[in-house]
């Protein structure tokens, strides 16, 4: 049954220490072990308000396709308790983002996540106190600092360029995508949470017009990617890319606009977004800086002298490039805290630079004043079983036993539906951090006590 469950369905387990003595600072695994869990993204706190819970997404399942139609579960755990509950259930998942879980600012009581009506990604808030919710006709992808509106591109179309961001295919269905046509019709939509009215803030066209990205990329179709608000509500930033019929590339670059839809900048064109570091990266996950005004992204920057892959700050019109670490190579999704003094990432696999032969993904905190790198602990995350691995079912939960789900038996596979990036986020007082793994090869959810590091 999708929506609000009749009645709460909570399970107690307990808490599990990672690695003990291992790690720099106490590692905790806080979602059991029979079930699939992620947080959002690396620049959305889990976190709610007080501390006390964590917002996640209980995947149906993992190793498989997700179909739309089956149903997530948007969870709360609380840190305090040891419990977890389902608040909410939703076709409107994908492995990378889940539901796209979001505390509100006012309460404890208030998440927004996505939902589907009529074939379409909307936002959903839901009420954790009255056990109830509002489901809206426009898209979730960042919620306003003061929760008044939501925004972001139709969730379908993210298939298009990359999958486990936006919402599932129908059943046997392939990404639906556009035409030059379209593009007037097309772009960031603005959901306003009070009256629930939807509009178009800005086109696909008009986003085009101020990228050379689409200059350079002649005959192509420009899709709307990641979209974030700064936390000061007064601009947006927007990954655009540009499929050309024919040729793998996604001719990125990343602009700016203000929250009205106006004054659209070209923040990184498409040839400083794809030039490439001798150890190989290019651009990658621009978010806000903590001062709103510069973007926090990995970034070669040769016009500073660098031939790889750096953490690297930039001003909403695409002025004043700055390396943040001289030292320290770029990787995974960087986010500075609040205090703009520490720099928080992860990894890729393949950023051999900062990878280990094991393939362990490193969990860096970087000293900004001191240049100063501090590895917390490092986590698995390859989803993929070995060849002669036969792996267990998992064990079902009370979820499971009370819908009659069959245990699932993992299968090994590849790309983007499928894999994991731990995506590790700061707590709002920054002396905690969440990240995903899957040390047992099971989505696990594990908190980090980092306050004795800053």
């Amino acid at each position: 049954m999708r929506g609000i469950p009749p009645a709460p369905i909570v399970e107690r387990f307990k808490f599990r220490p990672y690695r003990p003595g291992r790690t720099r600072v106490p590692v905790r695994c806080v979602t059991p072990a029979d079930g699939y869990y992620v947080h959002t993204f690396y620049d959305v706190c889990p976190f709610s308000p007080c501390g006390r819970y964590l917002a996640l997404t209980r995947l149906p399942y993992q190793g498989r396709r997700p179909v739309l139609g089956e149903l997530a579960d948007v969870s709360v755990v609380d840190l305090e308790d040891e419990s977890v509950e389902t608040v909410y259930r939703t076709p409107a998942w994908a492995f990378q983002l889940g539901a796209q879980v979001q505390w509100g600012p006012e309460s404890e009581h208030a998440l927004y996540a996505n939902d589907v009506v009529e074939g379409r990604g909307v936002c959903v808030r839901i009420d954790l106190r009255e056990r109830k919710a509002r489901l809206y006709a426009g898209p979730k992808y960042d919620l306003a600092p003061d929760a008044s509106y939501a925004v972001g591109p139709d969730l379908a179309l993210m298939n298009a360029t990359q999958y486990g961001y936006g919402i599932p295919d129908p059943p046997g269905e392939s990404p639906p995508r556009l035409g030059l046509d379209d593009l007037a019709g097309q772009g960031i939509w603005r959901t306003d949470l009070a009256s629930g009215e939807v509009s178009l803030l800005v086109s696909l066209e008009r986003l085009a017009a101020a990228a050379t990205s689409t200059k350079q990329a002649a005959g192509g179709i420009p899709y709307c990617f990641h979209t974030k608000l700064n936390r000061q509500g007064t601009r947006l930033l927007q990954v655009l890319r540009c499929l050309v019929p024919g040729r793998a590339a996604r001719n990125a670059c990343l602009l700016s606009l203000d929250p009205g839809g106006r004054d659209v900048r070209e923040v990184v064109d498409r040839r400083s977004w794809s030039t490439r570091g001798r150890l190989g990266g290019t651009a990658n996950h621009p978010n806000w800086h903590p001062d709103g005004e510069r973007m926090v992204l990995n970034l070669v920057p040769r016009s500073l002298g660098h031939d790889d892959v750096r953490f690297c700050t930039i001003r909403f019109d695409g002025s004043d490039l700055r390396v943040l670490s001289e030292r320290h190579a770029g990787s995974g999704h960087p986010s500075v805290d609040p205090s703009g003094r520490y720099l928080l990432s992860d990894a890729y696999p393949r950023e051999s630079w900062v990878v280990s032969e094991d393939r362990e993904i490193p969990i860096r905190i970087l000293h900004l004043d001191s240049d100063e790198e501090v590895r917390i602990c490092s986590v698995a995350v390859d989803m993929e079983q070995p060849r002669n691995a036969s792996p267990r079912p998992a064990p079902r939960s009370i979820w499971q036993r009370a819908r009659g789900v069959r245990a699932e038996r993992p299968r090994s596979q590849r790309g983007s539906h499928f894999k994991l990036d731990p995506h590790p986020a700061w707590s709002r007082d920054s002396r905690r951090v969440c990240f995903n793994g899957a040390p047992d090869g099971r989505r696990q959810v594990f908190v980090a006590d980092v306050s004795k590091l800053l």
